[in-house]
């Protein structure tokens, strides 16, 4: 019996719930386990998000414990049934009150009642010790969230990790959501500080219900890395967190990944292919409705946006797939949802030539991004509004922004915009630009005006032009400095 325990108890700590309960399952049917045991896989159904196990195995509890109880009426969507059981007082000893509390807590912040939530998670409880101390930091964390309050969260979670650490119990997949969130929120305000927390390996034998969070800890500790200009290191974190994704999402994740990671190099051609890999992923599965969700769709829509290969249908199926969000958890508040959906619209709208909409919608995400505090988001958005309108504005808001990232790509490319800004660039018409691109791809004037459907006098003299707006005398030195500027593809074409 003490063998099976330990074993269960393993199994759970590493994160594999499904394991540990199959085991609690088997070994139920034979002998008498013990309470805490017991107790231990009921816990794993409900996080499992299995409601009806956990009251099956909560019925060989010699003691009733409602707040079990409460939790699998929570996972069976019964929620007033869930509340009505976690707010009983007949019977309930104090620690099970204080859990009961606990559980009632996750409920009302799940239902958006998030002062309600609080006061809960914030009431004293006869024993924070243990795990428990950090369940009820996590649960403080995550209606910050919600409240879009990421300061106040990573504080929370922090000190959840610390409470984590010296309960001495293990609990993989608690750890790592912890750490997912800290990183997340790290790289959306670019506090590059925090990769001291989050520099961290995966352990070698992580279970499998623990391996998603682990792979966004990983995922967000590379692009932190890139922001802090140690690209070899952020590679090294992109695969390992390729390592971990064993699901469509993941795997169009780790895709999204690679495909930036070689864009920013220069490596267009593998880029290509892993936004691709992106678009497969993502398209087979039958429906993403989390809030996660939303932001792997963004990303890849802007992915797509870069590499002029965005595809407005599969873009816009996947957004509406990803607002079909079932009654359950959701992590992050309204305005990070409104954010991401109005900077998707912006960026289908460029693709479409809706310059004045396109505008519109990325102008009020950047509010959003700008109130927020959300640097690296509101720098992707400034970018994007520059690409519509070389306005020096958005690349002062995206200077700003970045200062905590002076080693970063996007800094580079800030840089480079400014120094295209001031090169002679915006003087020159649309169709100025089309020459000087073409120019640049080694066509002659006589080639040029064949395909543009223009007399030969007229390329010629729009080729005059771009010579006198950018400070040249020759095609030579005129491709020179293009290919200094970084002119090509979108950049001209604008």
């Amino acid at each position: 019996m003490l063998r099976t325990a330990a074993l269960i108890a393993a199994y759970a700590g590493r994160g594999d719930l499904s394991e540990a309960l199959a085991v609690a399952e088997g070994a139920a049917a034979k002998e008498q386990l013990p309470e805490e045991t017991l107790l231990l896989a009921a816990c794993c159904a409900v996080r499992l998000g299995d409601g009806e196990r956990s009251r099956r195995i909560a019925r060989r509890l010699t003691k009733k414990r409602l707040w079990i109880d409460g939790a699998a009426q929570w996972r069976l969507q019964n929620n007033e049934r869930a509340k009505k059981l976690l707010t009983s007082r007949t019977g309930v000893a104090p620690g099970d009150r204080d859990r009961a509390a606990h559980v009632l807590g996750i409920v009302l912040w799940s239902e958006g009642k998030l002062d309600e939530a609080e006061r809960l998670a914030r009431e004293p409880a006869s024993d924070s010790r243990g795990l428990f101390g950090a369940l009820r930091e996590q649960l403080l964390g995550r209606i910050e969230l919600s409240r879009d309050r990421s300061a106040a969260a990573t504080r929370h979670f922090e000190r959840a990790l610390q409470r984590y650490a010296k309960a001495g119990e293990r609990d993989e997949r608690l750890r790592g959501n912890l750490l997912r969130n800290i990183s997340w929120i790290a790289v959306e305000t670019i506090q590059l500080d925090k990769l001291s927390i989050v520099d961290i390996d995966p352990p070698p034998d992580l279970g499998k219900e623990a391996r998603e969070d682990w792979f966004y800890v990983q995922q967000n500790r590379g692009r932190l890395l890139m922001l802090a200009g140690r690209r070899e290191a952020a590679l090294d974190a992109f695969v390992r967190a390729g390592t971990l994704g064993d699901g469509d999402t993941t795997r169009a994740a780790g895709a999204l990944n690679y495909a930036a990671f070689c864009r920013t190099a220069g490596s267009m051609a593998a880029a290509a292919g892993f936004l691709e890999a992106a678009r497969r992923h993502l398209c087979d599965r039958p429906a993403l409705h989390d809030d996660a969700a939303c932001a792997l769709v963004v990303d890849f829509a802007l992915e797509a946006y870069h590499l002029e290969r965005a595809s407005g249908e599969v873009v816009e199926r996947l957004l509406s797939e990803a607002r079909r969000r079932p009654a359950g958890v959701a992590i992050e508040g309204a305005e990070r949802i409104f954010a991401l959906d109005l900077t998707l619209r912006g960026a289908l709208e460029i693709s479409r030539g809706s310059r004045k909409d396109a505008l519109r919608s990325l102008a009020q995400a950047r509010q959003y991004w700008s109130r927020l505090g959300y640097r690296y988001r509101e720098t992707i958005t400034a970018l994007l509004m520059h690409d519509v309108e070389e306005d020096q504005q958005h690349l002062e808001v995206a200077e700003r922004a970045l200062r905590p990232a002076p080693s970063s790509w996007l800094a580079t490319e800030v840089k480079r915009r400014m120094e295209r800004s001031q090169s002679g660039l915006g003087k020159l018409t649309s169709a100025e630009r089309r020459v000087m691109l073409a120019i640049c791809e080694g066509k002659t004037s006589r080639e040029i005006a064949a395909d543009f459907g223009r007399s030969f006098h007229t390329i010629r003299n729009q080729t005059l032009k771009v010579y006198a707006a950018m400070n040249v005398r020759t095609r030579t030195a005129l491709v020179a400095k293009c290919a200094r500027l970084g002119v090509a593809g979108r950049s001209a074409e604008r």
